[in-house]
């Protein structure tokens, strides 16, 4: 018979420095190579998904052609489903 351990995890919570910074996606799912890579939004528009033709590519089976449109209208960002 196995024994079973708890672990605690202290999380701590993180406030967002108030500064005019660069907006940016990180790839956190699925696990894999690519996981924690970082891009920088340093457009007003940029479209994520498997296809040659988008801005970000992401070569996994979970990622449509065209996933999804990140954009920025002022100083907010938005994610629209494709």
């Amino acid at each position: 018979m196995s024994e079973w351990k708890t672990r605690i995890t202290k999380v701590q919570v993180l406030k967002p420095k108030a500064s005019d910074g660069e907006g940016c996606l990180v790839l956190i799912y699925p696990p894999g190579p690519d996981m924690g890579r970082r891009w920088t939004l340093g457009t007003d528009e940029i479209v994520v998904g498997r296809g040659s033709d988008c801005d970000i590519q992401i070569d996994r089976d979970s990622v449509s052609r065209r996933h999804a449109r990140v954009y920025r209208v002022e100083d907010q960002w938005f994610v629209e489903d494709l």
